[in-house]
């Protein structure tokens, strides 16, 4: 039974989710792993346990879904250490995520077919682009 348990614990420390998790760090790191939580809620538990021993995140993290401020940053309601809730800029720009996250596909030098499925995640995540007037047009500042 050990064995299979390892064997399965091996299998999901190999998806790209378990390495962009293990790898990511800092703003990268907390959308990494928002995005990883809100698309495999049931997973995230089990990713956790084989990439870092543990079961929960600790504060602070993202809650929600992100939205671009008309400014153009990236912003997301986070839990504070300190238990509190509030709203953080994560990134200054869309771009500037985007190229993380680029980097970071390139250094763990992911297939198409992973950077495809992390990018759709990404974008799936950013909910509301206030950038965007009534006739659907970008503001771009």
């Amino acid at each position: 039974m050990t064995a299979l348990i390892d064997m399965a614990a091996q299998q999901l420390r190999d998806t790209w989710q378990a390495k962009v998790l293990a790898t990511a760090t800092h703003e990268l790191g907390a959308v990494a792993t928002a995005i990883i939580a809100h698309e495999w809620p049931v997973a995230m538990p089990f990713l956790l346990r084989v990439v870092f021993g543990k079961s929960d995140l600790e504060p602070p993290f993202l809650i929600g879904y992100a939205t671009i401020n008309k400014a153009g940053i990236v912003c997301c309601e986070m839990k504070r250490r300190d238990g509190m809730r509030c709203i953080a800029g994560i990134y200054r720009s869309e771009i500037a995520m985007r190229d993380d996250f680029r980097k970071l596909a390139d250094r763990l030098k992911l297939s198409d077919a992973d950077r495809v499925a992390l990018f759709g995640v990404l974008k799936k995540w950013v909910t509301c682009d206030l950038r965007i007037d009534h006739h659907g047009d970008k503001r771009l500042h």
